[in-house]
């Protein structure tokens, strides 16, 4: 009988292989000991470096403050005469030449003495100089911060003691150090350099950076030396990592430092490193190996029922027979045989389940979008509100009514996406408290500087548990102003009625008027011989009456009298000619004629609001004499003529103002091509370009309410381009006054008129 060896203990004897784990111990641990062992070690030796580089740099300054003391203890001591001290410091720069000048300067520091010598320098006055005032106040020997040389285009310090007298001060140049610090060799890449207490570089190899006066304070490895901390220091020059060694020197506080980019200096040090890792790698290759072989046997059981679990999940429920091996692996395969006997009944009721819950929202989607269509179709602007007045839902128009999308304005208040709905806000806060509806009729709002008005309803939102409300909008502007057109048109045709019989029951008296002046003109002439008669019964002669009557002014107004009322008598006919029934009846008519009679129409009008008249109005006629004859109907053309005219009185400022430009009315007719222009200009006020777009279209008014509604144009516009196949156009700018244009087609010689439609261009109308 086949025995079923425990996994929990072939486990257990594989994982004797943990012995590994002593073998990355050691190898870990040797080889950090090694290597902090190394890098202590390279970096003392470059330290080392530092210091005896430093010690050369301070023997290269001794040497020259030695000197310049000798030179102080002569000219103290009096031993050389004032005249042979300029020759004996020449002596001196020529056999030391480390200096490229000496200088002796009396106690206000006028340069007394100067080597090589120059008779430009004898006498200035170096008292301003920083190294003068910090020797003569210490009385020390002071070293100034080095500064590159304008003679030798090397770096230069300047050296100074005091004398019993003044001062010797010494240039000394620094390009020895250069010199000096080239032949420090640390591997290949290694150098020094040396800066002075500020961070400038004093000297490096790079001989540009030096002539720069580059400063390098901010280097980790320098800022640790100005602060007086010597040693070595990891730090980062020029994306370069590298070790820096950092010496100070006593007396002038500069900075020796050796670099070597730490790549290179630890070179041995990752040798060693990698030479270690290579052994301890080889062991723990060797230990799993061992541990790959015992396991293999172990889980490849396993890794089949990992496998047969794999298909299962992909939907394969057939789970084949396991051969035994371990017993936990088969107590682990029989669960789980029966567990995907489970699952797969569990499975096939979820599935019948998912496919009804699909066909239910598969109904609920078409209903809800069969939903949203019909809300999105209706006319009105719908916006679901809830408590608060944040939006939830809106349909299409109402979209389209506001600037926003709906991700900008969901959860929004509805006052912020719809300002004009502000006053509403009551109504809907009534309706939400009565969970009743609130209509509103003809509501008036200001939106995008037009009045419109809106018949609101708001319907509160009460069933299955649902609060809010919808906000309802309907746009009757068209309505309302159809409604006032309709008022206006009762009021107009009871005053063209009105006028009508006032100018019948005006011609009679106009008549007997006429009749009389007329008759008294004839009683009063020489020619009929019963005047002559009468004359003569009387005691006198018609000759002395005329004489009489001409002498008081009697013909001149019985002449008034008769012209006056013939002037009247043709405005009372054009009142009964233009309110009469119009013919449209089209007819051959003279432009200029039309013209004419709507001027005098126009000039019977009056506007008792603004109180203008036509005979405060410049009229300036420039008609063309030679302009051929329109196929038009008179009373159509008349009416759109007497429209414009109307509107340019009514455009020019009547409140009582004298300065500015006479009110003035160009009248301009003539021919363009194959029609008849006819311009009606005014110097008003003009209008800007956003109301000139829109001056035809029905109902759109700019004036005060009773004074206009917004059809004189539209109609104008309809009797010239629909009736007569015209153009109308107006131009204007603010301050500059306004243009119509009116184009009509010319009939031809046979009585044809031209076919071509001359609708308005899109920027005329």
């Amino acid at each position: 009988m086949k025995i079923h060896t425990s996994l929990k203990s072939i486990l257990s004897f594989n994982f004797i292989v943990a012995a590994t784990l002593p073998i990355l111990i050691v190898g870990s641990l040797s080889l950090h000991i090694l290597t902090q062992s190394m890098e202590a070690e390279i970096s003392q030796r470059n330290l080392i470096l530092a210091q005896v580089l430093a010690s050369e740099v301070e023997r290269f300054l001794e040497e020259p403050m030695r000197l310049l003391r000798q030179i102080r203890d002569i000219a103290d001591g009096q031993f050389i005469r004032q005249e042979q001290i300029s020759g004996s410091l020449q002596t001196v720069l020529g056999n030391y030449k480390f200096f490229d000048t000496i200088m002796m300067l009396d106690q206000q520091g006028i340069v007394t003495h100067l080597a090589p010598y120059d008779e430009d320098m004898i006498g200035n006055n170096m008292s301003y100089q920083p190294f003068f005032k910090d020797t003569r106040d210490s009385g020390q020997a002071c070293l100034s911060p080095t500064f590159i040389s304008m003679q030798t285009g090397q770096p230069t310090l300047t050296l100074s003691i005091s004398l019993r007298q003044g001062i010797i001060a010494g240039y000394l140049n620094l390009g020895v150090l250069g010199t000096l610090i080239k032949k420090v060799r640390i591997g290949d890449h290694g150098y020094a350099g040396i800066t002075d207490r500020d961070g400038v570089l004093i000297a490096h190899p790079d001989t540009s950076l030096v002539s720069q006066r580059m400063n390098i304070r901010n280097v980790y490895v320098i800022r640790q030396a100005i602060s007086g901390r010597e040693g070595t220091f990891p730090y980062s020059f020029r994306g370069v990592e590298k070790l820096g060694s950092a010496v100070i020197l006593p007396h002038s506080r500069w900075i020796v430092v050796v670099a070597q980019p730490i790549e290179e200096a630890f070179a041995p040090v990752r040798k060693i490193r990698n030479i270690i890792w290579a052994g301890t790698l080889m062991a723990l290759g060797l230990a799993i190996t061992i541990a790959m072989l015992s396991l293999r046997k172990t889980l490849n059981p396993l890794l089949r029922l990992a496998k047969d679990t794999q298909r299962v999940a992909g939907g394969d429920y057939h789970f084949p027979a396991y051969q035994k091996n371990y017993r936990e692996v088969d107590e682990l395969a029989d669960n789980f045989k029966t567990m995907i006997e489970a699952v797969k009944t569990r499975e096939e009721a979820l599935r019948e389940s998912w496919e009804k819950l699909a066909d239910r929202n598969r109904d609920l989607k078409n209903a809800r979008n069969y939903v949203k269509n019909i809300i999105d179709s209706m006319p009105s602007f719908l916006v679901s509100v809830d408590t608060e007045g944040r939006i939830i839902r809106w349909n299409m128009h109402a979209e389209n009514f506001s600037d926003k999308s709906w991700k900008e304005a969901k959860g929004r208040l509805v006052t912020d996406i719809f300002p004009h709905l502000a006053i509403q806000m009551a109504d809907l806060k009534a309706s939400l408290q009565k969970r009743l509806p609130v209509k509103q009729e003809k509501q008036p709002a200001r939106i995008s500087g037009e009045t419109r008005y809106h018949n609101v309803v708001i319907y509160p939102l009460t069933g299955n548990g649902v609060t809010g409300a919808v906000v309802r909008l309907d746009d009757v502007t068209e309505r309302v102003r159809i409604e006032e057109m309709m008022v206006q048109t009762e009021k107009m045709i009871s005053v063209g009625g009105l006028a009508a019989g006032t100018a019948h029951e005006i011609n009679n008296p106009l008549a007997v008027i006429l009749q009389g002046s007329q008759n008294t003109l004839r009683r009063l002439s020489p020619e009929f011989d019963a005047n002559v008669r009468a004359a003569r019964e009387c005691q006198t002669d018609i000759s002395s009456i005329r004489a009489y009557l001409e002498k008081r002014g009697i013909f001149r107004y019985l002449k008034g009298i008769e012209d006056a009322g013939t002037r009247a008598a043709e405005i009372v006919s054009q009142m009964i000619s233009f309110t009469r029934p119009g013919d449209s009846r089209m007819h051959l008519e003279d432009i200029n004629d039309l013209l004419d009679q709507s001027l005098t129409l126009a000039a019977s009008d009056y506007d008792l609001k603004k109180k203008y008249g036509f005979e405060c109005i410049e009229i300036v006629r420039d008609y063309d004499s030679g302009l051929d004859r329109v196929l038009c109907s008179a009373s159509d053309i008349k009416q759109v003529l007497l429209n414009l005219l109307r509107n340019a009185a009514q455009a020019m400022p009547w409140d009582g103002e004298t300065d500015g430009p006479s009110r003035r009315i160009t009248l301009k007719t003539g021919k363009e091509g194959h029609q008849i222009r006819i311009e009606v200009q005014d110097n008003g006020p003009g209008m800007p370009e956003n109301i000139r777009k829109r001056i035809f279209e029905p109902f759109y008014t700019t004036k005060g309410v009773g004074v206009g509604t917004g059809l004189g144009l539209s109609v104008s516009f309809f009797i010239v381009t629909n009736n007569h196949k015209g153009t109308i156009s107006a131009e204007s700018e603010p301050g500059k006054g306004t243009r119509f244009i009116v184009r009509l087609p010319i009939e031809n010689a046979e009585g044809e008129k031209f076919d071509a439609d001359f609708f308005p261009s899109e920027d005329e109308c």
